[in-house]
């Protein structure tokens, strides 16, 4: 293979797989943007030769056509963001670009490498598939240049480091770090740009704020944390003149004394939807909350303790409250229980004290209240445990958010170590007419009337036994006269 310098024009040559030879005349300054053209180029003279890699000869026409700027054609621009993007007349199959790939880094020709990024972003849907053939370190490369929903997620998913990061869970640390290197290292290439794919007929951005040190005001993107470190980092999609949040959406806690930044939300989004599983994390590390959305409805939430425990279990159907809601205190114990039918309260609801109780100490109803309920709809199929049974605290039934049945509430007695009934308050035929028996704490009658006898006491005449307040997010709510 020879080549003969001439002036500032070089004459490339390579031997195709039928032993024939092909040359083309390019520019020095062109194949000096390849380190292994440059490094050959000190050693030619006049009328030495400049060999191409033989084992790339199949991709040479591609490699000479672009040192030629015989491919790029006209480049057009799209109105949405003012941002030109450059035509192709030559047509690069798959194969060929995976190919082109991997001469652009035997060749180490950042310029080359630029040009099959775009390529590659232009025809996106047809070509991507080729990145997986590739070795690690070209499709490393190729998505650090690729909008952030375009990268699959063994790349992009964020790894936070283990709670004792300092002492133990090398491999946890290990894989913390490749992902934070991997997305500090493309938000240096990509913050706040706007990259098209498919010729434009998608349009990516990504803004990234950050945490600053106010006694250090580098602009400068560090991985250390020592000058700034990432704040939010939120995706966005332009399409049909509206900008959606889509993909991803991450806020970070401020880098700890290790180097170390712990996730502090994870959300998805699909075109302005939230979708799939959305995570929050306390400062430490531990999880806070687990939802999930599908379609843009929450379908399923869970949350957690400081301790790891879980607060809460809840569900929705097509956006309405359903099936058993759960809340627990610290402790691990019950705090309610709560059944839902097509977003109303429906059933037996519960409230438990954070105790320990023997069902032998349970305050035992008279039988003369439990006569005046002949008709009411009970539900006491709640809880099979007697230890739940000995814990309630509250007891309210309904259906279909009708207040009906029995509302209880309970005293705890901790000296004693037992309830003592509070109140009973019975809905008869659907709320046409009310019981109310209550006591205090030593178990006796304070007040006992009801509204068919008109015997209401005089300091509660002009009161309702009414929802004091309902905690929305838990749909709890709490019964007094007022």
């Amino acid at each position: 293979m020879f080549v003969v310098v001439l002036n500032t024009m070089v004459s490339l040559q390579v031997v195709k797989e039928d032993d024939e030879s092909v040359s083309v005349e390019v520019s020095i300054d062109r194949l000096k943007s390849s380190e292994y053209f440059d490094g050959l180029m000190v050693f030619c003279n006049g009328n030495s030769s400049l060999p191409f890699p033989p084992q790339y000869h199949d991709v040479f026409d591609i490699y000479c056509n672009f040192v030629t700027c015989d491919i790029i054609c006209n480049t057009i621009t799209i109105n949405i963001t003012n941002t030109p993007i450059t035509r192709y007349q030559h047509v690069i199959t798959s194969q060929q670009l995976g190919r082109s790939f991997e001469l652009c880094h035997y060749l180490v020709d950042q310029l080359f490498f630029t040009y099959l990024i775009n390529y590659l972003l232009e025809n996106w849907t047809a070509h991507h598939d080729i990145i997986n053939s590739l070795s690690d370190n070209i499709q490393r490369d190729i998505y650090l240049h690729c909008p952030w929903s375009c990268i699959p997620d063994r790349y992009s998913k964020y790894i936070n480091p283990p709670s004792n990061s300092n002492i133990d869970s090398n491999t946890n640390l290990s894989q913390h770090w490749t992902s934070r290197a991997f997305l500090y290292a493309w938000v240096k290439n990509n913050n706040n740009k706007i990259i098209g794919i498919d010729s434009g007929s998608v349009i990516f951005k990504t803004q990234c704020t950050f945490f600053y040190d106010d006694d250090d005001c580098n602009s400068d993107i560090n991985i250390y944390g020592s000058n700034k470190s990432i704040y939010n980092f939120r995706c966005t999609m332009f399409n049909d003149n509206w900008t959606y949040t889509h993909g991803t959406m991450m806020c970070f806690y401020i880098t700890d004394k290790y180097g170390n930044q712990q996730l502090n939300v994870l959300r998805h989004y699909d075109r302005g939807d939230n979708c799939g599983c959305d995570v929050e994390w306390y400062p430490k590390g531990a999880i806070y909350k687990q939802v999930q959305y599908q379609q843009g409805l929450k379908t399923y939430q869970k949350t957690f303790h400081t301790n790891g425990t879980t607060m809460n279990e809840m569900f929705w159907h097509q956006g309405q409250a359903c099936g058993i809601w759960q809340i627990w205190y610290p402790s691990g114990k019950l705090k309610w229980y709560m059944p839902f039918v097509d977003g109303k309260r429906h059933g037996c609801h519960r409230q438990y004290f954070d105790i320990d109780c023997n069902n032998n100490n349970n305050t035992v109803n008279s039988k003369s209240d439990d006569d005046l309920v002949n008709n009411i709809m009970f539900n006491n199929n709640v809880a099979n445990s007697h230890e739940l049974d000995s814990a309630v605290k509250y007891e309210f039934n309904f259906d279909y958010d009708k207040e009906v049945g029995v509302f209880k509430a309970w005293y705890y007695l901790p000296d004693e170590k037992r309830r003592q009934i509070k109140y009973k308050h019975y809905y008869l035929n659907h709320g046409d007419s009310i019981v109310y028996r209550e006591y205090d704490r030593k178990g006796k009658l304070v007040y006992g009337f009801s509204s068919d006898a008109n015997d209401k006491p005089l300091q509660l005449k002009d009161k309702q036994f009414t929802c004091v307040y309902y905690i929305d997010e838990e749909k709890t709510c709490y019964y007094e006269f007022c």
